[in-house]
């Protein structure tokens, strides 16, 4: 299903395209066809048969119980779509184009959570979720086989971003937290709440 920019975007009336990115795979191989769609229209046949010819076999392969013939289906699926689309990807690396561009400086910031951010890592860590989480890794089981596991990662990305990420009406520490802020004279748009926010100030 394509967004009605993607749609618009195809129906530009011009005599040649080009696509800039870094990420012409982020998530899936089906974002290659997305990109070639716009290029070349049909050029890489519909969505779904890109998704039998290539995409299919390909995650297949990389399914961790797959068997040797899936994974032979997915090197071949994987091999014709490189010699397909090889010839119009002109791909450039640093060190190839930016001889004069100066060393990347990495700092690194420590700062440390806010009371509200504790309280809510210390929430999680009583849940079910996080037991789960640890019963997992220490299993050695692959973790891409359990969806609550991403999803509580990303709710502990969103309190260390700002609780204001997770703290809906919904949120069992909601109340409290309100209250408390409400005592403290101040709210959740206070940037002193979110720990990354005055690091970054």
């Amino acid at each position: 299903m394509f967004s009605s920019f993607f749609r618009a975007m195809k129906e530009l009336n011009s005599k040649h395209r080009l696509i800039l990115t870094g990420t012409p795979i982020q998530n899936g191989v089906l974002e290659l066809h997305s990109l070639f769609d716009f290029l070349m229209p049909g050029f890489l046949g519909s969505e779904k048969s890109f998704h039998a010819r290539f995409s299919r076999p390909i995650l297949a392969a990389r399914d961790p119980k797959a068997s040797p013939k899936d994974q032979e289906g997915g090197a071949l699926a994987l091999e014709t779509l490189h010699r397909t689309a090889l010839p119009f990807l002109l791909r450039r690396l640093k060190e190839d184009v930016l001889a004069d561009l100066p060393p990347k400086v990495t700092q690194d910031y420590y700062c440390d959570l806010s009371p509200i951010q504790v309280t809510l890592y210390e929430d999680f860590a009583r849940t079910r979720a996080a037991a789960s989480l640890r019963t997992v890794a220490s299993s050695g089981d692959d973790p891409s086989r359990h969806t609550h596991i991403f999803q509580a990662l990303q709710y502990l990305r969103k309190v260390v971003n700002h609780p204001k990420l997770v703290l809906s009406d919904a949120h069992p520490l909601h109340n409290s937290i309100m209250s408390t802020l409400a005592k403290q004279r101040t709210t959740l748009n206070d940037i002193s709440i979110a720990a990354k926010l005055p690091a970054l100030k």
